[in-house]
């Protein structure tokens, strides 16, 4: 994904149903906004009131007002986000927050307001999922004639030494809190149904548009070993940027966008967790010193580093890129597998689960609507389609290697398998993962292998991690893909067994 290296983060939120935007690094954190707020008689036009927070008096400017919106209903409470700059804080109050956005320079397009000195606030917009976000100076709030600030207090560590802070994401999934760093986060997208597509799996549940990109979205606790999403149709997604793609992790809502300090995340101890390498520690609630967040409860704080370094879900990032990349990415990733002892697999149904190289496969796609059925065919041929400036033969797995036929089109599998160049279409029940290989069966090199000999047994792998793992048998697709090539050629090279001729005609 050819993404801009001069994209900036912003934190996200809405004023009902308008999105708004600020840079990461003016917001300081997300706090609730009480039901009344401190009285604040000052003259400034949209200051509603102050907060009290661990010991200082913020000042609470309404944005409604001065963005010229409607009211808020009678019993909308809604947060205040304190936004920081030079030193100065100031609470804005608004609906809710949504979210990260990383904004390219070319997606912002600026706004000519025709306003007084000092009061045009919006100074761009750009697109998101959730519509046209309106992005806010916060100079130019602080410029505000009449509005106060208060200084920004000291925020001493745990050990008395005031750390760097960053901001990490806050959010709900299967109603449990977690965190993740923002700065990993591309997006967050709304709640908006999964397309069901060719991934889809235990650890797949579907794809969102994102841009212009397919991207895939996981299940965030069976990831994590901690169940599985309640209804993936209707969930929200986090988008994470790889070095191969993007990747999605489901979630309930965005809760936060919080500014943390190093020594506020507490370490985790890996009892109890199925991968601990994915986890990075613990972020406490506000204790008597500042540290932590403000919604009362820990949160798990998500590895990013260990997320993108992960093997399968860089692979599953990889296959959000085009075609051209998606190959490249692919075989990067069998290279790094190699590296630590296993390339990545893939694993589908042919009556029994099958693993083969995830090279091996160029592309995943759904049995294809427009395929031409061969009605009397005589072997493993279903059908025809074009893909790709190609006739595409589509070959039903099962029946080639002796097995079962594959019956059920909507929820069956192609892989495309390429040879001298000439793809074939290799059509699977199912898919069921993409996972290392832990142990394979050593094969002779440079053995030509023939169709009655791949239909027999197969070398086997050991794929999975932990309890998961599991041996399969391997079949090698590129070797299958000749073979069959092979005896097609020598069919065709035979004498033709044409139908008898009508007397009729022959005498004619």
């Amino acid at each position: 994904m050819d993404r801009s290296t001069d994209a900036q983060a912003y934190g996200l939120m809405r004023i009902d149903a308008t999105p708004l935007a600020l840079p990461v690094a003016s917001l300081r954190e997300v706090i609730p906004c009480p039901e009344v707020l401190a009285p604040l008689p000052v003259p400034a036009a949209g200051v509603c009131g102050a907060v009290r927070l661990r010991g200082s008096i913020i000042p609470v400017l309404d944005l409604r007002h001065v963005l010229g919106l409607p009211p808020a209903a009678p019993d909308s409470t809604g947060v205040i986000v304190l936004m920081r700059h030079e030193g100065r804080l100031l609470g804005l109050r608004v609906s809710a927050v949504s979210g990260m956005a990383r904004v390219a320079a070319d997606r912002l397009h600026a706004l000519d307001i025709a306003m007084p000195a000092g009061a045009g606030i919006a100074t761009h917009s750009f697109e998101t999922e959730d519509g046209v976000a309106t992005l806010l100076d916060a100079g130019r709030i602080a410029s505000l004639p009449g509005v106060p600030m208060v200084v920004e207090p000291r925020t001493e560590s745990r050990d008395g030494v005031r750390g760097r802070r960053e901001p990490v994401l806050l959010f709900r999934c299967g109603g449990l809190p977690f965190g993740i760093a923002a700065m990993s986060v591309d997006a967050t997208v709304p709640r908006i149904a999964l397309r069901d597509n060719a991934l889809v799996g235990e650890l797949c549940r579907g794809v969102i548009d994102h841009h212009g990109h397919e991207v895939p979205v996981i299940d965030t606790l069976r990831l994590l070993g901690m169940g599985q999403a309640a209804d993936p149709a209707a969930s929200a997604v986090v988008v994470l940027r790889f070095a191969q793609g993007l990747l999605g992790l489901m979630l309930d809502e965005v809760r936060d966008i919080a500014q943390v300090a190093a020594a506020e995340i507490l370490p985790l101890q890996p009892l109890g967790l199925r991968d601990a390498r994915l986890f990075r520690g613990v972020l406490g609630a506000r204790d008597g010193h500042g540290n932590g967040n403000e919604h009362g409860e820990q949160h798990l704080l998500l590895d990013a580093a260990a997320l993108q370094a992960d093997e399968i879900l860089s692979a599953l990032a990889g296959l959000s890129r085009p075609k051209a990349a998606k190959e490249a990415v692919v075989a990067g990733a069998a290279q790094a597998g190699a590296a630590i002892g296993g390339r990545p697999y893939l694993t589908y149904q042919v009556e029994v689960e099958t693993a083969s190289p995830l090279t091996q496969a160029s592309e995943i796609l759904v049995y294809p609507a427009h395929a031409v059925p061969l009605h009397e065919r005589r072997d493993a041929t279903l059908g025809l389609f074009t893909h790709r400036g190609s006739a595409v033969p589509l070959v039903c797995l099962g029946t080639l290697l002796g097995r079962p036929a594959v019956l059920d089109m909507a929820s069956a599998r192609v892989l495309i398998v390429e040879d001298a160049g000439q793809r074939v279409g290799l059509v699977v029940q199912a898919l069921c993962s993409i996972e290392n290989a832990r142990w394979e069966q050593p094969v002779a090199d440079g053995v030509e292998a023939s169709l009655d000999s791949m239909r027999g047994l197969q070398p086997l792998v050991e794929v999975g991690t932990g309890e998961q793992h599991r041996t399969l048998p391997r079949l090698d697709l590129v070797q299958l893909v000749r073979a069959l090539r092979r005896e097609a050629a020598s069919v065709a090279q035979a004498p033709e067994a044409r139908p008898t001729e009508p007397a009729a005609l022959s005498a004619v």
